[in-house]
Protein backbone atom coordinates (compact mmCIF):
# COMPACT_ATOMS: atom_id res chain seq x y z
CA UNK A 1 0.00 0.00 0.00
CA UNK A 2 2.76 2.52 0.94
CA UNK A 3 5.15 1.94 -1.88
CA UNK A 4 4.93 5.54 -2.36
CA UNK A 5 6.94 7.39 0.15
CA UNK A 6 5.50 11.30 -0.83
CA UNK A 7 1.66 9.27 0.18
CA UNK A 8 3.50 8.08 3.37
CA UNK A 9 5.14 11.13 4.47
CA UNK A 10 1.73 13.05 4.05
CA UNK A 11 0.12 10.05 6.29
CA UNK A 12 2.47 10.24 9.01
CA UNK A 13 2.70 13.78 9.26
CA UNK A 14 -0.98 14.34 9.25
CA UNK A 15 -1.15 11.11 11.29
CA UNK A 16 1.48 12.83 14.00
CA UNK A 17 -0.57 16.48 13.70
CA UNK A 18 -3.87 14.60 14.33
CA UNK A 19 -2.50 13.03 17.46
CA UNK A 20 -0.70 16.05 19.23
CA UNK A 21 -4.37 18.27 18.18
CA UNK A 22 -6.64 15.18 20.38
CA UNK A 23 -4.27 15.96 22.76
CA UNK A 24 -4.69 19.02 23.23
CA UNK A 25 -8.12 19.00 23.01
CA UNK A 26 -8.57 15.78 25.66
CA UNK A 27 -7.44 18.53 28.27
CA UNK A 28 -10.43 21.32 27.57
CA UNK A 29 -12.72 18.44 26.93
CA UNK A 30 -11.71 16.78 30.39
CA UNK A 31 -12.17 19.85 32.16
CA UNK A 32 -15.35 20.25 31.00
CA UNK A 33 -16.97 17.26 31.29
CA UNK A 34 -15.97 17.13 34.59
CA UNK A 35 -17.70 20.30 35.36
CA UNK A 36 -20.87 19.33 36.96
CA UNK A 37 -22.14 21.86 39.82
CA UNK A 38 -23.00 24.81 39.84
CA UNK A 39 -22.46 26.94 43.49
CA UNK A 40 -22.66 30.36 44.71
CA UNK A 41 -20.00 32.36 44.76
CA UNK A 42 -18.90 36.08 46.62
CA UNK A 43 -16.93 38.13 44.20
CA UNK A 44 -13.50 39.24 46.18
CA UNK A 45 -12.49 41.38 43.39
CA UNK A 46 -12.60 42.50 39.53
CA UNK A 47 -9.47 44.53 37.98
CA UNK A 48 -8.46 44.83 34.56
CA UNK A 49 -5.15 42.25 33.88
CA UNK A 50 -2.49 43.13 30.97
CA UNK A 51 -2.52 39.81 28.67
CA UNK A 52 -0.22 41.86 26.01
CA UNK A 53 1.04 45.18 25.20
CA UNK A 54 -2.42 45.94 23.53
CA UNK A 55 -4.57 43.51 25.11
CA UNK A 56 -6.93 43.06 28.12
CA UNK A 57 -8.69 41.04 29.95
CA UNK A 58 -10.70 41.22 33.45
CA UNK A 59 -9.19 39.25 36.58
CA UNK A 60 -11.64 38.10 38.77
CA UNK A 61 -11.26 36.66 42.39
CA UNK A 62 -14.01 34.66 43.77
CA UNK A 63 -15.07 32.35 46.78
CA UNK A 64 -17.03 29.45 47.11
CA UNK A 65 -17.32 27.24 49.72
CA UNK A 66 -13.79 27.43 51.37
CA UNK A 67 -11.65 27.89 48.24
CA UNK A 68 -10.56 31.05 46.75
CA UNK A 69 -10.30 31.64 43.08
CA UNK A 70 -8.90 33.91 40.49
CA UNK A 71 -9.90 33.64 36.94
CA UNK A 72 -9.02 35.60 34.05
CA UNK A 73 -12.08 36.04 31.24
CA UNK A 74 -10.21 37.42 28.29
CA UNK A 75 -12.74 36.50 25.66
CA UNK A 76 -13.66 39.16 24.67
CA UNK A 77 -10.30 40.91 25.20
CA UNK A 78 -10.06 44.29 25.20
CA UNK A 79 -7.74 47.41 23.97
CA UNK A 80 -7.64 49.31 27.30
CA UNK A 81 -8.13 48.63 30.38
CA UNK A 82 -10.36 51.00 31.03
CA UNK A 83 -12.72 48.98 28.22
CA UNK A 84 -11.57 46.16 30.90
CA UNK A 85 -12.71 48.05 33.38
CA UNK A 86 -16.25 48.86 32.57
CA UNK A 87 -16.52 45.00 32.02
CA UNK A 88 -15.56 44.80 35.19
CA UNK A 89 -17.94 46.56 36.56
CA UNK A 90 -21.10 44.69 34.40
CA UNK A 91 -19.67 41.56 35.61
CA UNK A 92 -19.99 42.65 39.14
CA UNK A 93 -23.98 42.19 38.52
CA UNK A 94 -23.88 39.19 36.02
CA UNK A 95 -21.53 36.73 37.78
CA UNK A 96 -24.19 34.94 40.58
CA UNK A 97 -22.29 31.20 40.19
CA UNK A 98 -19.63 29.03 39.58
CA UNK A 99 -19.21 25.27 37.60
CA UNK A 100 -17.22 23.11 40.07
CA UNK A 101 -15.74 19.77 39.74
CA UNK A 102 -18.23 17.82 42.54
CA UNK A 103 -15.20 14.96 42.89
CA UNK A 104 -12.08 18.24 42.95
CA UNK A 105 -14.19 20.99 44.28
CA UNK A 106 -10.75 23.09 44.68
CA UNK A 107 -11.11 23.08 40.28
CA UNK A 108 -13.75 25.39 39.05
CA UNK A 109 -14.89 28.05 36.51
CA UNK A 110 -16.99 30.71 36.40
CA UNK A 111 -17.98 29.81 32.70
CA UNK A 112 -18.69 26.15 31.65
CA UNK A 113 -17.26 26.41 27.31
CA UNK A 114 -17.60 23.64 25.07
CA UNK A 115 -13.69 23.07 23.25
CA UNK A 116 -15.79 23.32 19.85
CA UNK A 117 -12.67 24.76 17.89
CA UNK A 118 -10.12 22.23 19.55
CA UNK A 119 -12.51 19.38 19.18
CA UNK A 120 -13.13 20.86 14.92
CA UNK A 121 -9.42 20.88 14.74
CA UNK A 122 -8.97 17.45 15.65
CA UNK A 123 -11.31 15.87 13.61
CA UNK A 124 -10.81 17.58 10.47
CA UNK A 125 -7.28 16.54 10.93
CA UNK A 126 -8.77 12.86 11.33
CA UNK A 127 -10.52 12.93 8.10
CA UNK A 128 -7.31 14.14 6.21
CA UNK A 129 -5.58 11.67 7.52
CA UNK A 130 -7.87 8.95 7.00
CA UNK A 131 -8.67 10.55 3.21
CA UNK A 132 -4.90 10.10 2.63
CA UNK A 133 -5.13 6.46 4.04
CA UNK A 134 -8.31 5.54 1.97
CA UNK A 135 -6.03 7.09 -1.26
CA UNK A 136 -3.34 4.93 -0.34
CA UNK A 137 -5.62 1.80 -0.14
CA UNK A 138 -7.68 2.49 -3.36
CA UNK A 139 -5.07 3.90 -5.39
CA UNK A 140 -2.00 1.78 -4.28
CA UNK A 141 0.91 1.45 -6.40
CA UNK A 142 -0.49 3.81 -8.55
CA UNK A 143 -0.09 6.95 -7.60
CA UNK A 144 3.28 9.04 -8.44
CA UNK A 145 5.37 5.97 -9.37
CA UNK A 146 8.51 6.58 -10.57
Amino acid sequence: MFQNKVLAALIAMCGAAAVVYSALAAGPLWFYLNLDKEVPVELVEIKPKQLDSDRYGVEVTYKHDRFQTTQVLDDPFYLNAYGAQMRGKELQKEIKVAWVDSDHPEKSSLTKQFPYKELAYALMLWGICFYFIFLGWRYGTNTLKR
